[in-house]
């Protein structure tokens, strides 16, 4: 081997191998920091002084002088406190985790074949380490006694630490002759993994070859019957017979093939899956020390923990959470946790808690619990800042529930934080968070209760697996929804439909749906002769986020499963699409991106061309309804249209009094609370007149006690409908029974 390659192996090996020492020397000095246990300590100071002392080694082979320095610095003070139980204060400890950052920059400038970090912050630190030193050696030689200067009062529980010393104990064993193991690129293992996929491909193409073999075959046999009856027994029917006997024996064989080819296929994924797994604390690997920078910096004191961090998951999820989780404890400690007065005011310890629960799931999914004991969700600030930014109207404010409020923080522009700083406050990475969550067939929940905390839940699969989705047809063209978005396929009839404020809707527990065609959305030219004669037709539910659409389709042809291939840089950015997969026959299709169908069908609204049946417009009765809100009185009017009634609407009862003397009406509906002339006295004044006696009148109404409906009764009226319980359905229904 020429030098030169030598050189770049041995560096490739020692940045490997580096990054492994100052991690665990990272994560040992995190935890010595905060440990009180003095059995504990000892184990942790051990810890911490092999890894120096192995790095130090490394470095010296390899001429990386710097590094060298810098470990024999920290490998010195570590044999000291070996020796003696000395208490250390927190200078220290600064001055310990500025070596660890130094030794990260060291290593990264290798890696990268970078500039080194300037020499006068290298000289600066190492003088520091050495000044430390000497009073080290002092504190040693009068019994290891010192009185710490700003000791801190975090403290890890004992279990913790032991569980975080026997994970350090079998990373090093890594190392060790008991263990055989060798260092793989993840990029080439994440290779190995694609190429595994797109056995899946080829388990398709042998799943359409048997059925096309099968009709091949059940033609056969057909028509040797048929001949067998027509001719009777010859030689070309003999000779029909065999090729159909032989084709029946090779169907058997490939039957047996493909059963063995799939279980093969299906046992190289699990195998490659598991490779790919990797404990999950890798992900948190950098919380102790971000948390223990942020809180430093804005004066906050701030304990951490983390349980269930042995479960595996996937290295590329890792990957991919990486930034998110950063942002969310980043958030944690600067929205969440408040200043140690305060907490003290507020009767709270004066330490604030972020905990970390990982929890496997039933269905191969990961639940990630990120939670912090502070000041909980400002609901009145992200109301404000929606307000401001136009993603709230005044009255969806009015009516947003708390579950749409926190929804919020997920969107681009909102902040609760009053100052923009360099850890918070451009109201950009919550979006991102959600973005990356999604993006990895995740969900990520938000729970919060104002001054008790707040816990962020991210609910992610284990490993990222096969695409799975449903193949549908519109017009002349096949796509492909992935079966995460779907909630569930409906049969559609049109006299289900409503309109609402233009657009199609179906109510599903009593929320209304939008109801889009997806020719209408792509642009795609369709005939609609076809299905000019049923009063049916095929939609899925779908959902993104927490925004859901009736997607109209010619046809569902069912679930399957396959590999889903980006379409290169040339079509990177073609709109609702998210990919290519390829089906059995080798046919690519479109995968649909849902998030992007329903922003563009909410950009621009795309009517459905099912529109509700007109079957008894010929008989259509004429509504006169009295509402003095213009809110309730346009949706009321837009629900009856819908409902094939001819409306006119009033602006309170004196007006629809006026109006019943100069037009016939069929029905009046009426809310009670209004001007000049109330419900009541409507109702009361239609019975009082002999032309409209029995002119069926219904209440709809917010006065709901036993009192108010009584009154509506005496007055006259044939039905009292609360608006609190108000449904489209109830009230269509009612006006039916009475006309």
């Amino acid at each position: 081997m020429e030098t030169d390659d030598l050189m770049t192996e041995l560096l490739n090996d020692y940045t490997t191998e580096a990054a492994e020492h100052i991690e665990v020397m990272q994560q040992g000095l995190l935890q010595l920091e905060n440990c009180t246990d003095a059995s504990l300590r000892d184990k942790l100071t051990e810890s911490i002084y092999r890894e120096t002392h192995s790095l130090k080694g490394a470095s010296r082979v390899l001429n990386q002088t710097e590094t060298e320095k810098i470990c024999m610095c920290l490998e010195s003070h570590f044999s000291i406190l070996k020796k003696h139980s000395i208490t250390l204060s927190t200078d220290y400890f600064n001055a310990y985790n500025r070596a660890i950052e130094m030794l990260s920059s060291l290593l990264t400038a290798i890696s990268n074949n970078e500039l080194k970090p300037a020499f006068s912050k290298f000289q600066q630190l190492v003088q520091t380490l050495e000044f430390s030193y000497n009073s080290l050696q002092k504190m040693a030689s009068e019994q290891g006694v010192v009185v710490a200067t700003a000791p801190l009062k975090t403290e890890l529980k004992t279990e913790e630490v032991e569980a975080q010393i026997e994970n350090n104990q079998q990373l090093n064993t890594v190392h060790g002759v008991d263990t055989e193991t060798i260092r793989i690129d993840v990029a080439k293992l994440n290779t190995i993994m694609l190429k595994t996929e797109d056995f899946v491909s080829t388990k398709n193409t042998l799943e359409h070859l048997s059925i096309q073999f099968n009709k091949i075959q059940s033609q056969l046999s057909a028509l040797r019957s048929t001949l067998g009856k027509q001719a009777g027994v010859n030689d070309d029917f003999v000779k029909l017979k065999k090729v159909d006997d032989d084709l029946r024996a090779y169907n058997h064989q490939f039957k047996a093939f493909q059963n063995v080819f799939m279980r093969q296929t299906d046992d190289l994924q699990l195998d490659v899956k598991t490779i790919l797994l990797h404990p999950i604390r890798s992900l948190f690997s950098s919380a102790p020390k971000l948390i223990r920078d942020i809180s430093t910096q804005s004066s906050k004191k701030v304990k951490y923990s983390i349980t269930g961090d042995s479960i595996d998951i996937d290295r590329r999820i890792i990957e991919e959470l990486k930034d998110p989780i950063i942002h969310l404890l980043r958030n944690c400690v600067d929205h969440g946790i408040e200043l140690p007065a305060k907490r003290l005011a507020q009767h709270k310890p004066e330490q604030g808690t972020i905990k970390v629960a990982v929890e496997m799931l039933e269905n191969k999914k990961i639940q990630i619990d990120i939670s912090d004991d502070g000041a909980g969700i400002n609901t009145q600030k992200i109301i404000q800042k929606a307000l401001k930014s136009n993603i709230l109207t005044a009255e969806q404010a009015e009516q947003a529930d708390m579950s749409t409020i926190h929804a919020l923080i997920f969107k681009s522009g909102i902040s609760t934080s009053d100052l923009i700083t360099d850890i918070s406050g451009r109201g950009l990475g919550m979006a991102i968070v959600e973005e990356k969550v999604l993006n990895n067939n995740g969900t990520i929940q938000l729970i919060s209760e104002p001054a008790k905390g707040t816990t962020f839940r991210i609910t992610i699969p284990q490993s990222l697996s096969v695409y799975k989705g449903i193949l549908i047809k519109s017009a002349a063209s096949y796509f492909s929804i992935p079966v995460f978005n779907v909630l569930k396929a409906i049969r559609l009839k049109k006299q289900d439909l409503k309109t609402v404020d233009g657009q199609n809707c179906l109510f599903l527990d009593n929320e209304p749906i939008s109801v889009v065609d997806l020719s209408t959305i792509l642009g795609i030219q369709k005939s609609y002769q076809a299905v000019a004669n049923t009063d049916v037709e095929h939609a899925l539910l779908i959902q993104s986020k927490a925004k859901k659409m009736i997607l109209l389709v010619d046809k569902i042809s069912g679930q399957f499963e396959s590999v889903l291939k980006g379409m290169g840089s040339q079509l990177l950015h073609v709109e609702n699409i998210a990919g290519l997969t390829v089906l059995g026959s080798g046919k690519l299709v479109p995968v649909l991106n849902v998030s992007e169908l329903i922003k563009m069908a909410e950009n621009k609204p795309a009517i459905s061309t099912i529109k509700a049946s007109d079957s008894d417009a010929a008989k259509r009765n004429r509504l006169l309804v009295a509402e003095d809100s213009i809110t309730i009185r346009t949706m009321l009017r837009s629900y009856l249209e819908s409902a094939g009634y001819v409306v006119k609407t009033a602006v309170d009862g004196m007006q629809a009094y006026e109006f019943l003397q100069q037009n016939e009406y069929d029905l009046v509906v009426s809310d009670v609370e209004m001007p000049r002339m109330n419900g009541f006295e409507l109702t009361a004044k239609i019975r009082e007149t002999k032309a409209y006696s029995q002119l069926p009148v219904i209440l709809v109404t917010a006065l709901e006690t036993a009192d108010d409906k009584q009154r509506g009764l005496e007055a006259g009226a044939n039905a009292y409908i609360v608006k609190q319980s108000f449904e489209q359905s109830n009230l269509v229904e009612t006006i039916k029974r009475l006309l």
